[in-house]
């Protein structure tokens, strides 16, 4: 999903606008990694592990985009 959204971007708004996309995307996800971290700190719920490993995992595939 958000491939095809950055490829939008470039297409319309440019590279650079494309990249300034790409980078609020990766910032999104590293808050959520880091505030999963805090609430698994204060929660102990596995369901946050969850849904960090895969804000984690989209982290990885943001530099492909």
């Amino acid at each position: 999903f958000y491939g095809s959204r950055v490829l939008f971007v470039r297409k319309h708004y440019g590279g650079l606008a494309g990249a300034v996309f790409k980078a609020a995307v990766a910032l999104g996800s590293a808050l959520r990694v880091g505030i999963g971290a805090l609430m698994y700190l204060l929660r102990r719920d596995p369901d946050i592990l969850v849904r960090q490993s895969k804000y984690r995992a989209f982290l990885r595939e943001v530099p492909a985009l």
